[in-house]
């Protein structure tokens, strides 16, 4: 884009693409800006004005989505308060070469779906911003195409994972990871030896009460993803989405641990029990929370114990999930892995049983997996109507 100098006191230059809508302003205090859908009249008045500053507050400022970029090297991003969001157009990094085509259709990801011209956007963000932290680029992206949760947090972990998916396949180029020591999604450190409680063996009823703690605290994550890592087949990663961790613990010992997350995408069996439309199923599958991970630890011998921890665990759990993320949910559904396990417990916590999987994994995109992870699926309702109300148009 040509560059021109502005004679004002605010504005220091100006740049418009008339075919991407993007205007480009720098500010004298080292700041700069960038609008989008940005029409070419507002930028030859922009031009045209006897005073930059003046037209700027009374034709962009507040009017359109924009970029903000500082010295230093802080990026900041808005939406314009209290309308619908400004269509996002195509862009290209300015002076970057396309190493790859960019999409031309929509791609979908962790329940969203994104145009062509969000994609595109994503990698003109990338570009321009290389000197920021992948996880700032990620929540300016969350913010300027509305991806949030149901509480309104940004959902920045689902978008980070997007950005380097479309980075490994040469649609973007991310900043180099910084190597701060912070979060990621490394294993947990199992390397250190530790010797096991004393073995918890009795009835049932001699195990309460029980006591469903959530994870928090940096010591409390790091023994809790410890013993996931070490004891549970499928080990320890970094869930998506929304996500709740606990304890069960009896008297002070820990007796198991719990991990619920966002729901699967689309299953055949239970959207045909639910009897859905994919618009109801859009709207509403964030009423559904998924039992990923359910570990007794190996030490604990207690018949009829997890049974009892998932009825525990149905009546406490919903409540923490709105408090936190500002939706009640309607359905609870877990994964067995049939060649190792029967579901007993969940059969007797009166848990629904409604057939198998496919077996192509949440991540398959690219559907080459195909019967290589068939699971049983088991729902259990939170309320008589379950099913009417994930049918409904609103959400309740």
């Amino acid at each position: 884009m040509l560059r021109i100098d502005l004679n004002s006191t605010s504005l220091a230059a100006a740049a418009y693409s008339e075919e991407q809508q993007l205007l480009e302003l720098r500010f004298r205090n080292g700041e700069i800006y960038h609008y989008f859908s940005v029409p070419p009249e507002i930028y030859g008045d922009l031009l045209r004005a006897p005073s930059k500053g003046a037209y700027f507050n009374q034709g962009i400022r507040d009017r359109f989505a924009y970029v903000k970029s500082s010295g230093d090297h802080r990026l900041q991003s808005s939406v314009v308060p209290n309308q619908p969001p400004q269509p996002l157009v195509a862009l290209a990094p300015h002076g970057a070469e396309c190493q790859s085509p960019l999409p031309s259709e929509s791609l979908t990801f962790c329940g969203r779906t994104f145009s062509a011209g969000e994609v595109d956007l994503m990698r003109h963000l990338a570009a321009e911003f290389s000197a920021l932290a992948v996880t700032e680029i990620a929540h300016t992206v969350c913010e300027l195409l509305h991806w949030r949760r149901p509480g309104g947090g940004l959902k920045s972990h689902e978008c980070r994972q997007l950005l380097e998916r479309l980075a490994a396949g040469g649609l973007l180029q991310l900043p180099a990871l910084r190597k701060t020591g912070g979060n990621g999604a490394r294993r947990p450190d199992i390397s250190m030896t530790c010797s096991e409680p004393r073995l918890v063996e009795c009835s049932a009823s001699e195990c309460g009460p029980l006591e469903l703690v959530r994870v928090e605290g940096k010591k409390e994550s790091r023994l809790w993803r410890a013993q996931v890592e070490r004891h549970h087949y499928l080990g320890c990663s970094v869930p998506f989405g929304a996500h709740l961790r606990y304890w069960v613990r009896n008297r002070q010992r820990e007796l198991a641990c719990l991990l619920w997350t966002s729901p699967a995408w689309k299953m055949q069996a239970r959207d045909a029990w639910i009897g859905w439309s994919d618009r109801q199923r859009q709207r509403n599958l964030q009423s559904i929370v998924n039992n990923s991970r359910f570990l007794i630890l190996p030490w604990v011998r207690v018949k009829g114990l997890a049974s009892k921890i998932l009825g525990l665990s149905a009546r406490q759990m919903p409540a923490d999930w709105e408090s936190r993320y500002g939706t009640r949910p309607l359905l609870l559904e877990t994964l067995v892995d049939a060649a190792r396990f029967r579901g007993t417990c969940y059969r007797a916590a009166n848990w629904i049983y409604l057939g198998q999987t496919t077996g192509r994994g949440r991540m398959d995109r690219e559907h080459d997996r195909h019967g290589q992870s068939v699971k049983a699926i088991y729902v259990y309702p939170l309320s008589r109507n379950s099913p009417q109300q994930l049918r409904s148009e609103l959400k309740s």
